[in-house]
């Protein structure tokens, strides 16, 4: 038997249809199990809070009147009212100040 000559219609091999289907659940799995980033937008806790940007007032557990727009500003802010950071890592390591303002 000369393996030139195997009719690819009765290949063991799986159809097209049925790899795009498997690549398929494979990729939708893969997306499901990707941990997800926290993006705020518009109020968070207490509705008093404003934040714009992934990560920002991330820690946030109570305080009102911080407002954070861009990417981990006032990221580890815990407790603490009337901040305002603008601008990636604005205010990232303030957990408990109150009245602050930054941008950059």
């Amino acid at each position: 038997m000369n393996s030139l000559n195997i009719d690819p219609k009765n290949s063991i091999d799986r159809s097209p249809l049925q790899r795009s289907f498997l690549v398929g659940a494979l990729a939708l799995t893969w997306f499901t199990l990707l941990p997800t980033a926290r993006a705020a937008d518009g109020n968070v806790g207490d509705g008093t809070n404003t934040a714009e940007g992934a990560y920002a007032l991330f820690s946030l557990t109570t305080g009102g009147y911080n407002t954070a727009t861009g990417y981990a500003s006032l990221y580890s802010l815990t407790a603490s009212s009337r901040n305002t950071a603008n601008g990636a890592l604005a205010l990232f390591t303030n957990s408990t100040g109150s009245n602050n303002v930054a941008s950059g």
